[in-house]
C-alpha cells in the first residue's frame, strides 16, 4: 500500500524512524478488521478482496475527507453493498427489497450516509423494479479516464493509468469476430465471448467513481467538446442513449421479448414528450421555478463510471460487434446495473427461442 511507509525524523542522537499517520490508521483498521473476521463463517475470495478494498477507502477517508477518497470509498461500500444484499439478483433477475440481513443492513446504512443517491442503495432498499432504482441508474455515465482529461474534469493526465492494447493481443479477435457476423450462431457466439473475457478481465480494472454537478458536466462538454453539434440536445442524447429504448422507466418481464437494444418499428418520442428522459431533464434544465427542482438535492448529480481507456475500447469494439453482450454492457455499466440484468435477460430469451430450452440462471457473467 502506498500510504504505508515511514517518516524520517532527525534527533540529538541521530535518525530514527517513525511510522506515518496512514500507517498507523491503516494498521489499527486492520487490527480492528481481523478481529471482526476472526469468529466469522468464511468467505469467499470476492468478498474478502471487497472488504480489504472497503478497508483501504476507510483508512484514507479517515485520513482526508476529499472527494477522491469519498468517491473511492462509495464506490467500495457499493460493491461490498451488491455483492452481498444483491448476491442471487443476476440469477433471479429481481431483488423485492427491504432486506433483513445483518451484513447488508450495515453496508446499506453506512451507503445511505455517504451517498443516498446511490444506485446500490437504492436498489437493494427498495428494489431492483421500484422507479428509486430504475431512475437512479439513468444518471450514471460511462466514460473512460481520457475523457476527463480531454473534458476538464481531471487535471492530470496521471490519471489515466491506461495500460496499452498490443496488436498481438487484438489480431485473435478479427477471426471471431468474422466468424460470429457470418453464422450468427450460438456457437459463434461462445467463441466471441471466450475470446474478449480474458482480455477485458485484464484491462477493465481498476473502475472508479466520480460524482459531478449535471450543469458543470454539460458546461464542461461543451467547452472542451467539439464545437459543432455540441449542443445541450446533444449531450443529453449521449446520456438516454445508454439507456434502455422505450424502457427508461421499467424492466421488461419473462414473457416479453421485446428488449432495450432490439430494433423497433415504432416511431421514436419526441425529446420533448414527457415520458422522454431527455425531455425531463430538458424541461429541469430549462426551467426557472424553483418548483420544478428536486425537493430533497439541492443540485442533480451525474454519476461517472470510469473506466480505462483500452477497457472501454474494447467495450465499443464488443458492441459493435454484439449489440445485446451481457459481458460487454455488465462491464460497462455495472455487474448489478438495470442495464446488465436486462442484457442478460434478453440473452436468455435469446438462447431459448435459439435451442428450446432454458438458459440456467448463474451469478457469473455469461459464457453465452
Amino acid at each position: 500500500m502506498s500510504f504505508m511507509c515511514i517518516n524520517r525524523v532527525r534527533t540529538l542522537k541521530g535518525e530514527s524512524f517513525l511510522p506515518s499517520p496512514y500507517f498507523l490508521a491503516s494498521l489499527v483498521l486492520a487490527l480492528a478488521f481481523h478481529a471482526q473476521h476472526l469468529f466469522a463463517a468464511p468467505q469467499n475470495a470476492k468478498l474478502q478482496q471487497l472488504d480489504i478494498n472497503l478497508l483501504h477507502a476507510e483508512s484514507k477517508w479517515a485520513l482526508e475527507k476529499s472527494e477522491d477518497h469519498k468517491y473511492e470509498l462509495i464506490f467500495a461500500l457499493e460493491e461490498l453493498t451488491n455483492a452481498t444484499c444483491l448476491s442471487q439478483l443476476r440469477v433471479d433477475l429481481d431483488f423485492p427489497g427491504r432486506p433483513q440481513e445483518k451484513q447488508c443492513l450495515k453496508y446499506l446504512n453506512r451507503l445511505a450516509e455517504l451517498d443516498p443517491t446511490s444506485p446500490a442503495y437504492l436498489c437493494a432498499h427498495d428494489g431492483f423494479r421500484s422507479s428509486s432504482c430504475q431512475e437512479a441508474y439513468t444518471r450514471q455515465i460511462p466514460v473512460n479516464t481520457n475523457f476527463l482529461y480531454k473534458h476538464g474534469l481531471s487535471k492530470s493526465k496521471a490519471h489515466q493509468g491506461n495500460h496499452l492494447l498490443s496488436k498481438k493481443q487484438t489480431s485473435p479477435l478479427e477471426t471471431v469476430e468474422k466468424a460470429y457476423r457470418e453464422e450468427k450462431s450460438l456457437d459463434s457466439r461462445k467463441d466471441l465471448v471466450s475470446a474478449y473475457r480474458p482480455l477485458l478481465g485484464s484491462f477493465c480494472h481498476p473502475i472508479s467513481l466520480k460524482l459531478v454537478p449535471e450543469k458543470e458536466y454539460i458546461s464542461k462538454k461543451q467547452k472542451f467538446g467539439k464545437k459543432k453539434g455540441s449542443s445541450l440536445v446533444d449531450d443529453l442524447k449521449e446520456l438516454v442513449d445508454k439507456l434502455p429504448a422505450g424502457k427508461e422507466k421499467g424492466i421488461s418481464t419473462p414473457g416479453n421479448d421485446s428488449g432495450p437494444w432490439e430494433k423497433s418499428s415504432k416511431k421514436k418520442p419526441s425529446l420533448s414528450a414527457s415520458n422522454s428522459p431527455t425531455g425531463e431533464l430538458l424541461a429541469e434544465l430549462n426551467s426557472t421555478s424553483p418548483s420544478t427542482s428536486p425537493p430533497m438535492s439541492k443540485e442533480r448529480m451525474l454519476r461517472l463510471r470510469i473506466l480505462p481507456k483500452s477497457c472501454d475500447a474494447l467495450l465499443q469494439r464488443l458492441l459493435s460487434v454484439e449489440p445485446l453482450s451481457s459481458l460487454a454492457i455488465c462491464q460497462r455499466d455495472g455487474f448489478y446495473s438495470t442495464h446488465c440484468i436486462e442484457a442478460i435477460r434478453q440473452e436468455r430469451q435469446m438462447f431459448q427461442r435459439g435451442t428450446g430450452s432454458q438458459l440456467p440462471g448463474t451469478s457469473q457473467l455469461s459464457t453465452f
